[in-house]
Formats: structure tokens, sequence, C-alpha cells
């Protein structure tokens, strides 16, 4: 399959994984879908090395889900 950019390859393979890592949690994975993954894996670091560092932090900011969740993270009393 061909991309317009490296940066849209890299946005799908990433969704992709992330479906991977749900599909883990929840049911686990075959040595097929692992194998996928870890190919998938050395593709997105590959693409990272590549792109312009402006791009690739660009595309590394964090989504909202995931700002969300770390701020509702419980806070841990502080003993000094």
């Amino acid at each position: 399959m061909t991309y317009s950019t490296p940066e849209d390859e890299l946005i799908r393979l990433r969704k992709e994984q992330g479906k991977m890592r749900e599909d883990e949690v929840f049911g686990g994975l075959s040595r097929a879908e692992q194998s996928a993954y870890e190919t998938r894996e050395n593709r997105i670091h590959e693409l990272e090395r590549e792109l312009p560092e402006s791009v690739y932090r660009r595309l590394r900011k964090p989504c909202n889900k995931c700002l969300t969740a770390s701020l509702s993270l419980p806070q841990t009393p502080d003993h000094s």
C-alpha cells in the first residue's frame, strides 16, 4: 500500500498499534498477531527516524484522552 506521505503511514500504523494493544488486553494475541505487531513497531521506528524533528514532535503530542487519564491518577500523600 502506498501513502501520500510518511506521516500518513505513521498515523495509520499508530492507530493499528493502539487497536492491537486493546485487543491484547481483552484477549491476548496469537503468535501471528504478535509478529505483525512487532513488524509494525519496527516500521514506526524507521519512519520516526526519517522524519524531520519538527514533524516528529508534532506527531508525538499526546492525545487528550491520554492527558485526561494521567491527570486522574490518585495522588500519594506527602509524608515529609
